[in-house]
């Protein structure tokens, strides 16, 4: 019977199969540097991408910063020199312009104030700013205070006004043509004679304001507030009142042909035979005829 032979074999073997595991091994443990190399590699280069990402952002809010200062210091130059130029699409946002005289010069009838076409004034502070026959038209002021802020006969067509203060400010002839007013507050605010055409409305305070003889056709004043508003020859044809509170507003003259006037609060609203109501409306429950 044959003796069997066993041998253990080791890679450090110089024969044919230890020779064969030692470049296997050799081969494995390459494969796995070079795996660890494309991988710190790749982690590398994220990192580099990463690095410029933050760097590249913080950059260009560097440069938003200066553009806004640089704007910001021309409104304040050219407001203390009387001259008005051109801040057309400038980025006022967050800025206090207060009490600056952006307007008109009322030296001279034909002059124009601030050009403010398309500026992005978002929160931005103008207490009592002067913004007189001003072009705001496009501008972004939503959630800007303008408490007192004289905007007479200023151009302030697709204005965004959206949560704006407008308390108490001054806007006779003003044209706001499709501009953006939900929630904005115009209490106690002058707006006689002002154009709001197709504005948006909703959800606005107009308590006590003045829109004797406003153009108001097809504007949106759902859920508006208007108690105690002044709406004395008011074209309001087309316009949608629903929800509206007209508590003790004054509609004598007013035209609301055409109007919606559903779940309205008439209590204590004033009218006379020269209101006009929509076809088959007849003057409603609570209201007040006044005899001119």
């Amino acid at each position: 019977m044959a003796e069997t032979v066993s041998k253990e074999v080791n890679i450090e073997d110089p024969g044919p199969i230890g020779q064969r595991l030692a470049r296997e091994q050799i081969q494995a443990t390459w494969f796995s540097s070079l795996v660890s190399a494309i991988v710190a590699a790749s982690l590398g280069l994220v990192g580099v991408v990463i690095g410029v990402y933050i760097q590249t952002n913080i950059e260009n809010q560097r440069r938003i910063e200066e553009a806004r200062q640089r704007d910001f210091d021309m409104a304040i130059s050219w407001a203390a020199s009387g001259r008005i130029y051109s801040l057309r699409e400038a980025d006022l946002s967050h800025r206090d312009l207060s009490n600056l005289d952006l307007g008109a010069d009322p030296n001279q009838p034909q002059s124009k104030g601030a050009d403010l076409t398309a500026a992005k004034m978002i929160s931005a502070t103008l207490f009592s700013t002067r913004l007189v026959s001003a072009t705001l038209s496009s501008a972004d002021l939503s959630g800007a205070k303008l408490e007192f802020a004289d905007l007479q006969g200023a151009n302030l067509m697709r204005v965004n006004l959206e949560g704006a203060d407008l308390f108490g400010a001054k806007m006779p002839g003003a044209d706001l043509r499709s501009a953006k007013l939900p929630h904005a507050n115009f209490q106690s605010a002058n707006l006689q004679g002002a154009n709001l055409q197709g504005a948006n409305l909703q959800d606005a305070n107009l308590q006590s304001t003045d829109l004797q003889s406003a153009e108001l056709l097809s504007t949106h004043l759902l859920y508006a507030s208007l108690q105690n508003a002044n709406l004395q020859g008011a074209n309001l044809q087309g316009a949608n009142l629903q929800g509206a509170n007209l508590q003790n507003a004054d509609l004598r003259g007013a035209d609301l042909r055409g109007a919606d006037l559903q779940e309205v609060n008439w209590e204590g609203a004033r009218y006379s035979n020269t209101t006009r109501w929509p076809t088959g409306v007849t003057p409603p429950f609570g209201a007040i005829h006044i005899e001119e």
